[in-house]
């Protein structure tokens, strides 16, 4: 059985692991910086453009409305047309 001795650090780890593990470390915060300032810019962006996509639907069903109105003069048109050509 093994003896149960306390982990210790000593001076078997190279100081090469070391400094690779601190640069990973702090790569990794450096990346997660980032990627929580463009989550940010997102979430803001999205925000903003909220009233935007609003007033767009609202754009979308006049224009909608718009069309059924000339469908509806076109008909009228075609109609008295074929009126006078009788």
């Amino acid at each position: 059985m093994p003896s149960q001795e306390p982990w210790s650090v000593d001076r078997r780890i190279p100081v090469a692991l070391i400094i690779t593990l601190t640069l990973q470390t702090a790569g990794i915060l450096y990346w997660a910086a980032g990627l929580e300032h463009r989550v940010t810019t997102v979430e803001n962006w999205i925000e903003t453009n909220q009233a935007t996509q609003t007033r767009l639907v609202r754009v979308e069903e006049r224009l909608i409305s718009v069309r059924e109105g000339l469908d509806d003069l076109k008909q009228v048109v075609l109609q008295g047309r074929n009126e006078e050509n009788q």
